[in-house]
């Protein structure tokens, strides 16, 4: 299987599902994942076709990711990449991707200067409290 590193969008809340286990039970939370190409033509940035990735993490990070990931966030996700076949809803065999997850981290969005606030009057500046 081929390992992959993939950022993208959250597309539903991470659900977790218990399993038991040789050891107890155990967790794994699975969600879709979106991960949109862009490419620069021009001036423009173009956005490729979506691909979607069934994503999936065990034991305690399950419950983590459940805890602290929602629909529309940014997460790099790195694992183990398979291809799998379903059924379809109107009954056709489909393929899809799914990403077996070894480590799943919440991007921060970038900020700019102007998005923070100055500090009030009666907040210490940084300098001061240092003295």
């Amino acid at each position: 299987m081929a390992r992959i590193e993939v950022v993208g969008n959250v597309g539903t809340d991470p659900e977790i599902k218990f399993f038991e286990g040789k050891n107890g039970s155990f967790g794994v939370a699975s969600f879709s994942l979106a991960y949109t190409p862009r490419e620069k033509k021009g001036q423009d940035w173009v956005d490729g076709e979506t691909v979607w990735f069934r994503t999936s993490i065990l034991g305690k990070q399950a419950e983590l990711v459940t805890d602290a990931v929602r629909k529309g966030e940014r997460v790099k996700v790195v694992g183990t990449l398979k291809v799998s076949s379903y059924q379809a809803k109107d009954g056709s065999q489909k393929q899809g991707l799914e990403i077996k997850a070894d480590d799943i981290t919440i991007v921060l969005k970038s900020a700019n200067k102007s998005q923070f606030s100055k500090p009030k009057n009666d907040e210490p500046e940084w300098g001061s409290s240092w003295n």
